[in-house]
């Protein structure tokens, strides 16, 4: 990246005219060196909101020094930047002049909102996101990491990750994933953490190193959420799904169009049918072929209507043998309050 480069004026300090202008600032501001020369700051469009009267320049003869951090601009070309203009006195063979120092900032300006955006971004991500030195010391900590662990960004800024977050059972374990991520390694998967009241839950944890702008390694980033809601779903639905697969009675589950989804290893015992062998098929690959068609439209309608359905059916395993099965018909519905499945 090239060091900055400032516009400079001269102005002599008793009239305040200017008295010289270098090409930069010339080109920056798209305007001759001959329109700046032997005209009052003041008179200048650029530097109206400057010196819109000569009370700043009134300053700048008492005290010598003015300083603008952050001024808008407008050049010749209507374009708008910022400029940082900084002006002092000093004496040149005992006359006094003024040189105005005139820096451009507008992609500093524009580096830094991009900054903020992406910190603001940061700090209100649904995630926890933590920011570690090589030490494993805290260095960031967003809006998500206060309301997950229960600390401030005060109170956890500074201090030590592996005191602070790994539950106990954890802890071990967390020092030698810092070792790994000291060494530029990422880690990803469930952990159990700990919040400021002592209490453990299971996040999913995603680190991964930081580098400077040369590829230097320089901290650590962690990605963390609660995935206590999602475990215990996930728990319910083992529990459900060890419920059917090891049911006493048969389980078969059809689409709305009535092809087989699934069905439980009891309809296998049962039938002689292996899963592979009526997935996709119609429930009548079961039928003896004795019961009326009308019966099963009225089936039919009876589930379509959103009403369970409860019969006996005559039929047929796969070696041809007959069987009789009372059987309960329900349709699914899900969220939307539309039927999804049959089971």
């Amino acid at each position: 990246m090239n060091p900055p480069q400032d516009g400079i004026l001269i102005l002599d300090a008793e009239t305040g005219k200017i008295i010289d202008v270098n090409p930069f600032l010339c080109e920056l501001l798209d305007y001759s060196k001959e329109k700046f020369v032997d005209k009052e700051l003041w008179q200048i469009g650029f530097f109206k909101d400057i010196a819109a009267n000569k009370e700043k320049f009134l300053e700048l003869q008492q005290k010598g020094y003015v300083r603008y951090e952050d001024l808008p601009l407008k050049t010749a070309n209507g374009r708008m930047i910022n400029v940082e203009f900084v002006s002092y006195l000093y004496l040149v063979n005992n006359h006094k002049v003024i040189q105005c120092n005139i820096r451009d900032i507008t992609e500093h300006k524009e580096e830094q909102k991009k900054v903020k955006f992406q910190s603001d971004l940061l700090y209100n991500v649904g995630q926890a996101v933590i920011a570690t030195d090589l030490q494993g010391n805290v260095i960031y900590w967003n809006n998500e990491a206060e309301k997950i662990y229960g600390w401030t960004s005060d109170e956890a800024m500074g201090q030590s990750i592996v005191d602070l977050t790994p539950a106990q059972q954890t802890k071990g374990q967390a020092i030698e994933i810092m070792k790994e991520l000291s060494k530029g390694n990422t880690w990803s998967g469930e952990f159990f953490v700990k919040r400021k009241d002592g209490t453990s839950f299971q996040a999913l944890v995603t680190d991964a190193p930081i580098t400077d702008t040369d590829g230097k390694l320089i901290g650590i980033i962690g990605i963390s959420s609660d995935i206590t809601e999602r475990k215990q779903a996930e728990e319910e639905l083992l529990k459900l799904s060890r419920a059917v697969e090891q049911s006493p009675v048969s389980i078969i589950i059809t689409d709305t169009e009535g092809d087989i989804e699934y069905i439980n290893p009891k309809v296998t015992e049962i039938t002689g049918y292996q899963f592979a062998e009526v997935i996709g098929k119609k429930p009548r690959i079961f039928s003896s072929g004795e019961k009326p068609k009308s019966e099963y439209k009225e089936l039919w309608a009876t589930i379509t209507s959103g009403k369970e359905w409860r019969g006996e059916f005559h039929n047929k395993k796969k070696n041809g043998e007959l069987y009789w099965e009372a059987a309960s018909i329900s349709p699914i519905i899900n969220e939307k309050g539309i039927i999804s499945d049959i089971i």
